[in-house]
């Protein structure tokens, strides 16, 4: 989709800006850290001017803060109060970040692996790390069950 820029509605917060090219329901109220709006640094690559985000700039330093801003948003114009998701680190953390901002409380299972720093930003948001031990796979089933109990399962993917 292009971006018309007539369109571009600056009274929403951050990323929201852009609504319009990704289709996010009208009745999904924002969630916001006052994320968007991150520098470009421009560079040349492949024989073309191009421009790279800084994307580092986000709330929690990733990419993934794009889509947990309306993740979120929709869990809580939903009606969803808790949720579990399985990550590696980023995902979880940008995500918890949005959940305790918007009152959801959230679970993340993480590989036992995970780095210290992520394992320590998701837990610094006041929600609930559970570390599982084996592989990315092992993490994937455990969030799987507590899904299967009831809880609202939330994913970048």
């Amino acid at each position: 989709m292009e971006i018309d820029p007539t369109q571009i509605d600056c009274s929403q917060p951050g990323i929201r800006h852009y609504r319009h090219t990704y289709g996010l329901l009208d009745d999904v109220d924002a969630v916001s850290l006052g994320e968007g709006n991150t520098s470009l640094v421009w560079a040349e690559a492949f024989g073309r001017r191009v421009a790279c985000k800084c994307e580092f700039l986000k709330n929690t330093g990733s990419f993934k803060d794009r889509g947990s801003v309306d993740i979120v948003a929709l869990m809580r114009s939903r009606g969803i109060r808790e949720e579990v998701e399985d990550s590696s680190g980023n995902a979880g953390a940008s995500l918890v970040a949005y959940a305790s901002r918007a009152g959801i409380k959230a679970q993340v299972f993480v590989p036992q692996s995970a780095s210290c720093s992520k394992r320590t930003q998701i837990a610094a948001y006041g929600e609930t790390l559970t570390l599982v031990p084996g592989t990315r796979t092992d993490v994937a089933e455990a969030v799987k069950k507590a899904a299967d109990r009831g809880t609202s399962y939330a994913r970048h993917a």
